[in-house]
């Protein structure tokens, strides 16, 4: 029987891409049917199959082989059996349902000195560990006794653990290799050329400090300022005698620059009074300070007169300081030749 169990496992087709494996179970068996029950204690039932899956389910053959011990002598004059001892052969087709499954076998055994049909119905769950898928296993198996057997057919439940080896495992995927990102070209920073403001234009350098000529006299930019007080008597346009030792002593100055080729003798007002009579007052002032200056030995022709009222004025305030500095003659030099 042996050589057409291995035979029939030879012979099982292998669809194409299909995957074997071997299954070894070592389950505890326990008489379910009375007459059983009562002649025999547990005892195992262990086996070895081969697998061949596709898809859908597994194709197999098993090998069965085990006793169940000993129990009490049965009565009614019956030959007590001792050991029950049975093996069977069977063609097993399996369904995996995720990790569970649910299988069927068909087949023959040998109990005693009978060749009997043999069934079995079980389920099971696999759990991998390693290289092995293991898990517990509950079968129900029957015996189907000649009509002459004296204790009947057998009715068997196997409860024990499934070790499956030998499958294929579909191998981890390794993720594709690493490629770093191609740099991103960073493109030359735009440089921004900031034209700087063309400088201020350069500022006239400041007048030189003023140059004192003689005791009150004081050129600036050729420029002499004689304030009211020094030159008149308030409201009159007569000079004064201490206006005439000033102006005596400008006489002498222009005598010792020779360079002075013309004068121009302003008369300013402040804004007191009326505006005909500031203007016709700075006039007259101007009017009297060139006849004095012609009379200290200056030339008529080099010298002009303008009234300019309170067209000018100095000082911007409205204290009497202010009305003070603009009242006032000016001579203004000119170095070339009119």
């Amino acid at each position: 029987m042996r050589a057409h169990l291995l035979l029939l496992i030879l012979l099982i087709p292998k669809p194409a891409g299909a995957d074997s494996w071997v299954a070894v179970e070592a389950p505890f068996a326990v008489a379910a049917s009375d007459a059983q029950s009562n002649a025999f204690r547990p005892g195992v039932m262990p086996a070895v199959a081969a697998y061949t899956e596709n898809e859908l389910f597994a194709l197999g053959v098993r090998l069965r082989g085990g006793v169940l011990s000993d129990g009490p002598a049965p009565g009614g004059g019956l030959a007590d059996p001792a050991l029950g001892g049975v093996m069977t052969a069977s063609v097993a087709i399996r369904v995996p349902i995720k990790r569970a499954w649910v299988e069927a076998a068909f087949g023959g055994g040998i109990t005693g000195h009978d060749i009997v049909p043999a069934f079995e119905l079980g389920v099971g769950w696999a759990f991998a560990l390693g290289k092995f898928d293991v898990g517990p296993s509950l079968r129900y198996m029957r015996l189907t006794a000649k009509p002459m057997d004296t204790f009947g057919s057998a009715d068997l439940a196997l409860l024990g653990v499934d070790v499956r080896f030998g499958r294929q495992r579909p191998e981890r995927a390794l993720p594709p290799p690493r490629v770093a990102p191609k740099p991103i070209p960073v493109p030359d920073p735009i440089r921004v050329v900031e034209h700087s403001p063309p400088p201020p234009p350069l500022l006239p350098p400041p007048p030189p400090a003023g140059e004192t000529l003689a005791e009150g006299i004081v050129l600036e930019n050729d420029r002499i300022v004689l304030e009211e007080r020094v030159l008149f008597r308030v409201n009159r346009s007569e000079v004064g005698a201490s206006g005439k030792n000033v102006l005596a002593a400008l006489a002498k100055v222009w005598r010792a620059h020779p360079d002075w080729k013309h004068i121009t003798v302003e008369g300013h007002a402040d804004a007191t009074g009326t505006t005909t009579r500031n203007q016709q007052l700075s006039e007259e002032r101007a009017g009297h300070v060139k006849a004095a200056l012609v009379s200290f030995g200056c030339a008529d022709v080099a010298i002009s007169v303008v009234g300019y009222g309170t067209s000018r004025i100095r000082d911007a305030g409205t204290d009497e300081g202010a009305h003070a500095r603009n009242r006032r003659v000016e001579f203004v030099i000119d170095r070339s030749v009119p």
